[in-house]
């Protein structure tokens, strides 16, 4: 692979705007952005401030943890990895693996998200496979059309719909769930807990903190 270094700083602003291959973007220790990838064009924003990219093979970067990234559409897997700055994906047409970020908004993913040791907001609009989520902070995911599970919550979880199985907990916050197709299963919330509506069972364990509980299922509710 082709190697390309640029010196921005230490919270440059890289936009990925169309990768055909894998791609990859972890944090290093050092005050600039290392590229490899066959067939990259790069342009260099004004003043130094930042980077553009497009792909059409796989990229690897390796950039500092204060940066921040847009990612326009990816086409094959993405790994994002220590990256502290606000992360922003538009469109993922395979599987995505989150770990070790701060705040990030994830607008689509075409396939399975997974999401490990976060420190900021997540927020989620559409995940057409499974989404995996652990030890992460305040969450709130709109669409799920797998099965969800969300262990180690440091902060609140809103989700909207999940079409598949729901398992949330612990959770240090609140849990709300609009509506699961499926079973719901909630362990160990410390604030409230809510299903507005499940068509399938809901299962509590553990217990629930203060504030106001209250679950609709068209099949069982075990406590």
């Amino acid at each position: 692979m082709a190697k390309q270094n640029f010196s921005l700083g230490p919270s440059p602003l890289i936009t990925i705007a169309d990768c055909a291959g894998s791609l990859v973007v972890q944090a290093w220790d050092r005050d600039e952005i290392a590229l490899k990838g066959d067939d990259v064009q790069v342009e260099e924003k004004a003043e130094g401030k930042g980077l553009t990219m497009h792909s059409r093979s796989d990229l690897k970067l390796m950039a500092p943890a204060g940066a921040s990234l847009v990612i326009q559409q990816a086409h094959s897997d993405l790994l994002i990895k220590g990256i502290q700055g606000h992360i922003l994906v538009e469109k993922a047409y395979a599987d995505v693996i989150l770990r070790d970020a701060g705040d990030a908004d994830l607008h689509e993913v075409h396939a399975d998200l997974a999401v490990r040791h976060t420190t900021g907001q997540l927020n989620v609009d559409n995940v057409y496979g499974d989404a995996a989520l652990r030890h992460i902070g305040s969450s709130r995911l709109e669409n799920v059309h797998g099965d969800l599970v969300a262990r180690q919550v440091d902060g609140d979880i809103h989700v909207g719909t999940v079409h598949g199985e729901a398992r949330l907990g612990p959770v240090s916050g609140d849990a709300h769930v609009e509506n699961s197709m499926s079973d719901v299963r909630m362990d160990r919330v410390s604030g409230s807990g809510s299903v507005a509506s499940a068509q399938s069972d809901i299962r509590l364990f553990s217990l629930f903190g203060p504030g106001k509980h209250q679950f609709n299922a068209n099949g069982d509710i075990t406590v």
